[in-house]
């Protein structure tokens, strides 16, 4: 079907290396019972019909599984790091992309493996393609205490010999959200507004994990919506709050920018000077540095 797509569109080379890689393929399974991405023909080899979602491990799995990490991978992860010292950029990569496959993995490779589309990146893809290492104690202490312990939520995540937890928090916070965050689901950032004891302003914004954070006043079709919580109010569930809240256009930057004002003193001096001459560690060049501009 596809061949016949690329064909009547007039993309010759495309349905060429299509036709020639399918039947490579085709071959490789006949005479070994596999091929690379042999994933690409499931729905053939297992007689689904067209577009039926194929099997996958969680279907053996009971329907409130929520498991991702264990003590196992932990032990694995704290393993690596102790030889490496930090958790490498790559090892982290992979955590993000198994928690969205289909955009992160499968489109992609659709896109240039089997169709041999060459994407051009996007501005945001040079900003994730700089990320960084994440110290052993670090990593170990978060994936351990706070996610797998989930002590911080139970009020026993321990600082300076004493368990403190969210109701500890009773400082004024200003809580972001998602529409398509699939690493910090905003369903769970919204009741997070009432786990605190301060005042909580919380804003759901439109995009996932990356592209809602990343959204700037000229960001077209952007929009937000915005609730803040009486301190005696009793929690909605997020969904009919959601449903009826007023959808602000534009990008939700200039209102934080509004809450910061509404919570900051005054200025009190000039910035502290960068850098430690007396050490010999005089700053190498104003902010944000040449390597910004780098590719």
């Amino acid at each position: 079907e596809r061949l016949k797509e690329l064909q009547a569109e007039g993309r010759l080379l495309e349905a060429q290396r299509l036709e020639q890689r399918t039947n490579f393929d085709l071959e490789m399974i006949a005479a070994t019972g596999s091929c690379a991405g042999i994933e690409n023909y499931s729905r053939f080899l297992t007689g689904r019909l067209p577009g039926e979602p194929p099997p996958t491990l969680f279907e053996y799995l009971p329907e409130n599984a929520l498991l991702f990490v264990d003590e196992s991978q932990v032990r694995l992860l704290e393993d690596l790091m102790h030889v490496q010292g930090f958790l490498d950029t790559r090892q982290m990569s992979t955590a993000f992309y198994a928690l969205r496959t289909n955009e992160m993995v499968f489109a992609r490779m659709v896109e240039r493996y089997l169709l041999g589309r060459a994407v051009a990146p996007a501005d945001i893809d040079a900003w994730l393609a700089d990320p960084t290492r994440i110290p052993e104690r670090t990593h170990s202490d978060y994936l351990r205490r706070l996610f797998l312990d989930n002590s911080f939520a139970r009020g026993a995540y321990q600082v300076d010999g004493r368990p403190v937890g969210p109701a500890d928090i009773d400082l004024p916070v200003f809580l972001l959200g998602a529409e398509r965050d699939h690493v910090a689901p905003w369903r769970s950032v919204f009741r997070t507004a009432f786990a605190i004891s301060g005042p909580a302003t919380f804003v759901l914004t439109g995009g996932g994990h990356n592209t809602g954070i990343v959204s700037p006043p000229d960001k077209p079709k952007a929009s937000f919506r915005r609730f803040v919580r009486a301190s005696s109010a009793r929690p909605p569930e997020p969904d009919a709050w959601a449903e009826k809240a007023v959808r602000e256009p534009g990008s939700w930057w200039p209102a934080w920018v509004d809450w910061l004002e509404a919570h900051s003193s005054p200025l009190r001096g000039p910035a502290p000077p960068m850098g430690t001459v007396r050490r010999g560690l005089p700053p190498l060049e104003p902010a944000p540095g040449h390597y910004v501009a780098e590719t």
